[in-house]
């Protein structure tokens, strides 16, 4: 009887430490960059990030190679062009801001200039007045 009883707790200590041991491997393991992990049912699998899973008649589908690269193409041109138009725009005001920093620059350099001949103007009235 103790032989029996020594496989029932053999069966039991492996039915309970098996899925501990499992579940250590499942920690360690390391997922490379740009890939996730996703469960569907019981079933673990390593996939690209983003790569979509849907239901079909009862079955988890995981979204296909082509599909997954033609759908993250497809993102990535729709994003460059949002990111395009966006410099277009950055450069058109960069050039405005620069057109009307040059305006305020000659503006600048004529009210200089105006000052500068209105100091030798009073100069000129000083000395007249003064007699210097």
């Amino acid at each position: 009887m103790s032989i029996i009883k020594n496989i029932a707790m053999m069966c039991l200590f492996s039915a309970l430490v098996s899925p501990c041991l499992y579940a250590q491997e499942e920690q360690k393991e390391e997922i490379p960059a740009g890939m996730e992990v996703v469960y569907i049912g019981n079933t673990k699998s390593v996939v690209p990030a983003g790569t979509k899973v849907h239901k079909s008649k009862g079955f988890m589908i995981l979204e296909s190679t082509p599909e997954y690269v033609g759908r993250r193409f497809k993102e990535h041109h729709e994003k460059l062009g949002s990111i395009q138009k966006e410099k277009d725009l950055l450069e058109n005001e960069v050039q405005k801001l620069k057109e009307e920093l040059a305006n305020k620059t000659q503006e600048i350099d004529k009210i200089q200039k105006d000052i500068r001949r209105n100091t030798n103007k009073i100069k000129n009235l000083e000395e007249e007045i003064w007699g210097h």
